[in-house]
């Protein structure tokens, strides 16, 4: 990741496809889990540095779902993270984990709801 990284710097993105992080996933028992990450992949999932600038800059209206039972995040905390979007808001689901947000039915309903609200009143 530290190599493509300093190429990225250098403007080399040709070798962004290739994997940088392996899960522990038994494709047999989690079909659709992805089993590994790419270099892309892996930084699109990241903050940019200055990502409180960028949570403040928002203009349309930000939505951010997240299950209350996250293992992988602090769900508590994301209200005050991001508090300086202007048109800002953290919905907490609760009995929702990481990857339940995805496949829960209870989420799946709370994000559609949360979509028609927001599409009905931009």
């Amino acid at each position: 990741m530290i190599g493509l990284a300093i190429l990225n710097q250098l403007g080399v993105g040709a070798l962004n496809g290739l994997p940088v992080v392996a899960l522990a996933v038994d494709p047999a028992a989690v079909p659709d889990a992805t089993p590994a990450y790419s270099f892309r992949l892996r930084i699109n999932f990241a903050p940019h540095r200055d990502w409180r600038r960028d949570i403040a800059s928002t203009r349309g209206p930000l939505l951010v779902l997240v299950g209350a039972r996250d293992e992988l995040f602090q769900a508590n905390v994301f209200a005050e993270l991001f508090a300086a979007a202007p048109k800002g808001r953290v919905e907490l689901l609760a009995n929702i984990d990481h990857m339940g947000i995805t496949d829960d039915p209870a989420a799946l309903s709370a994000i559609a709801v949360e979509g028609v609200k927001l599409l009905a009143n931009p």
